[in-house]
């Protein structure tokens, strides 16, 4: 029983590292190709750029951790990539979405009327200052809610793994 959790978990971690790495650098080339389309750029641009760069960087790293042997670390950091994927909004004039990967999920929008919608898209980083400040919206990547319950999972088996290596 011991043997089959083991592996089992050793390939959820694998997967769950192979899609990190995978979305952290889709971001990547769809930056690099956004980047190309530029006409002019700004210092906001750079701005916004580097910022998008940390973050799908972020998530290659979680992922390198989760190959290597440092899977609590890895694991506790992707956590925290999932979470920043949960939610996107526009709100007062400010817009926010990360996605490093894949979102599955849906939205709620109130500009002149009330819309709920579902939501696919790949690695995306968007953040717009004054946005349309009438226009409302929020969004849950269901996804990444499922990859957090998903690690918290991985977590638990580890801890588990662990006592019975202990016995």
């Amino acid at each position: 029983m011991a043997k089959q959790l083991i592996q089992s978990t050793h390939t959820r971690i694998k997967r769950l590292a192979y899609y990190q790495i995978a979305g952290g650098i889709l971001g990547v080339l769809v930056l690099i190709f956004a980047l190309f389309q530029m006409e002019t750029l700004n210092l906001q641009v750079i701005g916004v750029f580097t910022m998008a760069s940390v973050f799908f960087s972020f998530s290659i790293y979680c992922g390198l951790l989760l190959t290597k042997a440092n899977h609590l670390l890895g694991l506790r950091l992707s956590k925290i990539n999932q979470l920043v994927q949960v939610f996107s909004f526009n709100l007062f004039g400010l817009a926010l979405k990360y996605i490093s990967g894949i979102c599955l999920g849906f939205f709620l929008k109130d500009n002149s009327e009330f819309f709920i919608g579902f939501n696919f898209s790949l690695s995306t980083f968007e953040i717009l200052l004054k946005s349309s400040p009438e226009e409302i919206s929020v969004g849950v990547n269901l996804l990444a809610v499922y990859l957090i319950y998903h690690i918290i999972s991985i977590e638990s088996d580890l801890e588990q793994i662990a006592n019975y290596l202990k016995n």
